[in-house]
C-alpha cells in the first residue's frame, strides 16, 4: 500500500527585527487604519540554494510576541518585529523548502516589505533592501 502523503506540515519562525520604514504621507492614513484592523502583511522571502519561497506574516499569526509599529515622523516610522509564528503549509506547494528544510534544519528568513491594502512599504524606502529578520525550521 502506498504511503500517503502528509496534508500539511508546521514551519516555525523565529523572527527579530528593528528597522525604519517609509511611508508616504498620502499613504499614512490607509496604512495605519489596516494596521488597527489587523491587516498589514509582512512579505518575508526563505532563502534555500537559489530558490525563493515567499511567506506572508500578519500580525495574527505569532504566536508570541508580534509586529509594533511606531509613530511616524515625517514618511518613517520604526517597525519591531519580534516572536515566533506557526504556519501550516502544503509541502507539496512547497516541494523544495520541505527537504530543504529537512537537510538544513533551519533557514534564514528575511523581510522583503511590509504591505496595506494601498502599497508595499520597505526599508528606508529602498525596494532593493531586505532585512535579516530570522530563522525558519520545520516543527
Amino acid at each position: 500500500m502506498a504511503k500517503a502523503k502528509k496534508k500539511t506540515v508546521t514551519l516555525e519562525m523565529s523572527v527579530n527585527a528593528s528597522f525604519s520604514l517609509k511611508v508616504p504621507k498620502a499613504s499614512q492614513a490607509v496604512f495605519e487604519k489596516d494596521l488597527k484592523r489587523g491587516e498589514i502583511c509582512i512579505n518575508a522571502q526563505i532563502r534555500h540554494g537559489h530558490q525563493i519561497d515567499f511567506m506572508e506574516i500578519y500580525p495574527d499569526h505569532f504566536s508570541e510576541g508580534g509586529l509594533k509599529v511606531g509613530k511616524f515622523s515625517d514618511e518613517t516610522c520604526q517597525i519591531e518585529i519580534s516572536g515566533k509564528v506557526l504556519r501550516e503549509i502544503d509541502p507539496n506547494f512547497f516541494d523544495n523548502l520541505v527537504p530543504a528544510l529537512t537537510k538544513a534544519g533551519s533557514l534564514p528568513l528575511v523581510l522583503a516589505d511590509i504591505s496595506s491594502s494601498e502599497d508595499p512599504f520597505y526599508k528606508d524606502g529602498d525596494d532593493s533592501a531586505v532585512v535579516d529578520c530570522g530563522t525558519v525550521r520545520l516543527v
